[in-house]
């Protein structure tokens, strides 16, 4: 997988949840939920509407993830590391 070096120097960052699903007769979008703007447009594929629902679920995930990071902070194991391993992934801060 092919990486942009510039955002891997810097750490990302996203809009804010909570995300909604909203579909129209020209696709789902993914709406920030304050603002009701778009985050993201999928287009007719195969499984949108599951994948609009992962995507729009996003955010809470991340946020639990972090919380339970926060809970198991004294543990060390494969689990613990993996989780905040895909914390860092989200975020852009990841090792390459």
């Amino acid at each position: 997988m092919r990486t942009n070096n510039k955002m891997n120097k810097q750490k990302m960052s996203h809009i804010p949840g909570p995300w909604e699903v909203f579909e129209t007769h020209t696709g789902i979008y993914i709406l920030d939920s304050a603002e009701q703007a778009a985050v993201c447009k999928l287009e007719w594929c195969l499984e949108d509407e599951a994948n609009a629902r992962l995507i729009a679920s996003a955010p809470e995930m991340l946020a639990l993830l972090k919380r339970l990071c926060y809970v198991g902070a004294c543990c060390d194991g494969g689990v613990w590391r993996e989780a905040r391993d895909t914390i860092a992934k989200a975020e852009g801060s990841a090792e390459k």
